[in-house]
């Protein structure tokens, strides 16, 4: 199945708004629509370990589309395999539809630090 009409996604490029944080602890399923019939969907399958992948408007799994790209955070491409894109914790990436950004995910390079509640802490 082709994914129909991507109207003014070339105009993404303007501004990108947050839409949230996906993690890797939880079951839950972000997505973020292309458009009313392409939804690309982020999904955890461990917790190391997630697929970004693209459903229909009846949330049907597509086959991955030539003009939609992954790349990590060095511009290396994620090739596609049995129509998802893997990706880690570890790393940023962006996608890309008709060459254009459409989202990233970026890793916040940041970590909760826990220790006895009678323990002084701060920042400095």
């Amino acid at each position: 199945m082709l994914l129909s009409g991507f109207g003014g996604v070339a105009g993404v490029t303007e501004q990108l708004m947050d839409k949230g944080s996906f993690s890797y602890r939880h079951d839950s399923v972000n997505y973020v629509e292309i458009d009313a019939n392409n939804t690309l969907r982020e999904e955890r399958i461990n917790t190391n370990i997630a697929r970004i992948y693209l459903v229909d408007s009846n949330n049907v799994q597509l086959q991955v589309q030539a003009h939609i790209t992954v790349t990590d955070q060095a511009g290396a491409p994620v090739a596609p395999f049995m129509d998802n894109f893997l990706i880690t914790w570890v790393d940023s990436y962006v996608v890309r539809v008709n060459g254009q950004p459409f989202m990233t995910l970026n890793n916040q390079l940041q970590q909760s630090i826990s220790a006895p509640a009678t323990a002084a802490s701060g920042i400095i």
